[in-house]
């Protein structure tokens, strides 16, 4: 094929997807956090739901004629919450710590989401969209729309979760990142050659500042840098400066689970990582980190971020140490710029 045949074949391809193939979630129905909801009842509701994000629901507008995207405040995400904890826990004295010689395991049987007390018993999650901390935009999508839509508009705008709506503009899905790498992944067959392309080939393996914090670090350490720089998750550096796992947002659950938080935020990372990782945890907290390297094929990194519900990789030397991240958006920018090109 021509490069204009080629390119006019990925398009079709991704048009041909109607985003109605995305599952609806697995526990039914579309997650929702009232605007009226504590910070705390917020993140409690998302461990129910075994979700990191959910649609703010602004229950001020409740029966009043006003636009669709007017009802929601925007999309509360794990990144939030773990901004405000830190915010919380470096307040003086706002928590009692418990026996801080107390081994911190978490079972099943022992889920308490304990308060960090004025920031998340009092406060409302509407407080968050008007303050520093912000809701990432309520962007939808139509239901009828297609992949190559939904590539589009999340590449466009950076964002996590894409709200789909129905011609009646009721919310009827939601799209997440794990959801859309399984779904390409699955039709990468349908894409041409592109997936047995490198990243190198597709300029993705050019080094770039890699966040990230040692094992001696204390895990407090790594949060500090999600709040400071937005972002879902870090690699763990050895000795030599290798990967040897992963600290993301996910963990706010384990923290605000634990009795001694304090206590768990001083642990060197690399302690950090074997007590979250517990057998027992009830949080499937994954920690380890998914690598590659720049002669690995789109189609292999797509495969492995897939089966460890992942969307961030890191791109490696042969010494395993980082030389960039790659996002859910790099690999999106791929095959839009495969479909336009």
């Amino acid at each position: 094929k021509s490069p204009a045949m080629a390119t006019a074949s990925l398009q079709a391809s991704f048009r041909s997807i109607p985003v109605s193939v995305f599952p609806a979630s697995p526990l039914g129905g579309i997650g929702l956090i009232r605007s009226d909801m504590t910070i705390l009842e917020a993140v409690e509701f998302l461990h129910k739901m075994h979700i990191l994000s959910a649609p703010v629901e602004d229950i001020s507008v409740e029966g009043k004629a006003v636009a669709f995207q007017e009802r929601y405040l925007g999309i509360l995400d794990v990144i939030k919450l773990c901004v405000v904890m830190l915010d919380s826990l470096e307040k003086k004295a706002v928590i009692l710590e418990e026996d801080e010689s107390a081994e911190e395991t978490i079972t099943p049987q022992q889920i308490h989401l304990d308060p960090l007390p004025s920031e998340f018993v009092n406060r409302p999650v509407s407080s968050l969209s008007a303050n520093e901390h912000g809701l990432y935009p309520f962007i939808p999508l139509s239901a009828s729309a297609s992949l190559y839509d939904a590539l589009v508009l999340l590449s466009k705008h950076k964002i996590k979760r894409l709200p789909l709506v129905d011609d009646n503009d009721n919310l009827v899905n939601i799209v997440t990142q794990s959801a859309m790498v399984h779904l390409l992944n699955q039709h990468m067959g349908d894409f041409g050659d592109l997936g047995q392309k490198t990243l190198a080939e597709l300029g993705l393996a050019t080094p770039a500042p890699v966040i990230s914090v040692r094992v001696d670090e204390p895990a407090h350490a790594a949060f500090a840098l999600i709040r400071k720089h937005g972002v879902s998750g870090l690699p763990v550096l050895g000795d030599g400066g290798e990967v040897v796992g992963n600290i993301s947002a996910r963990h706010v659950f384990y923290i605000i689970a634990a009795r001694n938080k304090q206590r768990v935020l001083s642990l060197p990372a690399a302690q950090f990582l074997r007590t979250t990782e517990s057998k027992e945890s009830p949080f499937n907290i994954n920690n380890t980190a998914v690598t590659c390297r720049a002669d690995d094929t789109l189609a292999s990194i797509m495969s492995r971020m897939d089966a460890a519900h992942m969307h961030r990789i890191y791109l490696c030397d042969a010494q395993n140490r980082p030389l960039r991240v790659l996002s859910l958006c790099n690999v999106l920018e791929s095959f839009l710029a495969g479909a336009r090109h």
